[in-house]
């Protein structure tokens, strides 16, 4: 999805978001980054970001570290809610896009996960003000065109 987005120029820039080991052998962003250029999205339109271990960390870094003051959220048709959801309460605006539907076996699980996810997000949000684990320097984006 990301990748059409990207040549359909409804992005210009992908910044890809994610899991990252210390060992390396679990790297979300560095497949995300590999699949990318595999569909024709050029390197130096994508941005890894090794740091979000979770959609929170993800939302929060995009505007902290990378000074993304809006964006769009690409993800699982039952995750963009969240995402946007928390993407609003930081200030950034966000619109979502689903991509495919996952099957039905994954589908329960995924949505379980999720609502607990929402609740938590809630609480992070408005009673524990949790910021990510990571934050680190600021890095600009640069965007041609």
């Amino acid at each position: 999805a990301a990748a059409a987005l990207y040549h359909a120029g409804k992005v210009k820039h992908l910044l890809v978001s994610g899991h990252r080991e210390a060992s390396g052998y679990y790297d979300e962003p560095r497949d995300m980054t590999a699949r990318l250029v595999q569909l024709g999205v050029p390197e130096n339109a994508i941005t890894p970001d090794n740091a979000g271990d979770r959609t929170l960390d993800s939302i929060i870094r995009a505007k902290k570290i990378y000074g993304v003051d809006r964006l769009t959220v690409i993800s699982d048709d039952f995750h963009v809610s969240r995402a946007v959801f928390i993407a609003d309460r930081e200030g950034v605006e966000a619109i979502a896009f689903r991509g495919e539907a996952v099957g039905v076996g994954q589908s329960f699980r995924a949505r379980t996960r999720e609502y607990f996810a929402r609740v938590k997000a809630v609480i992070d949000l408005y009673l524990l003000h949790t910021q990510p684990t990571e934050l680190g320097e600021r890095r600009e984006i640069l965007v041609k065109g």
